[in-house]
């Protein structure tokens, strides 16, 4: 049984001022200080470090991305206009896989790494 059926009869009884917030299963946030052994944080740190990159299975995990920032806005949405006793949904409707997220990140990571490569003429070749 859902929490929200055990507590919704007692929002009128008791006077209770309570709105629901419900993340989405299969969902993920990022954002600064991220926990370093998840997703996007160790795929940045290894490519980095020149590490080799993991992925499960075949990456084509699909997971909805939520910036933490869009999330704690979506919480102050709910506080400040959501009806007492509804329940709200907050999504990214940013669905990707896994596999997809890595390759957007070493597209991205390696892009700003040749900006900041220097390549010097062989002067003992030339």
């Amino acid at each position: 049984m859902e929490i929200i059926a055990l507590i919704r009869p007692n929002l009128c009884t008791y006077e209770l001022m309570i709105k629901f917030k419900r993340g989405i299963y299969l969902f993920f946030y990022y954002g600064p200080y991220h926990f370093p052994e998840k997703l996007i944080p160790l795929i940045i740190k290894n490519i980095l470090e020149g590490k080799k990159l993991p992925v499960y299975g075949d990456g084509k995990q699909v997971r909805d991305w939520l910036y933490v920032e869009d999330h704690c806005k979506g919480i102050d949405m709910v506080i400040d206009g959501g009806k007492l006793g509804e329940a709200y949904n907050i999504g990214g409707f940013n669905e990707e896989t896994n596999i997809n997220i890595v390759k957007m990140t070493i597209d991205t990571i390696s892009f700003e790494k040749q900006n900041i490569v220097f390549f010097l003429k062989n002067l003992k070749n030339s």
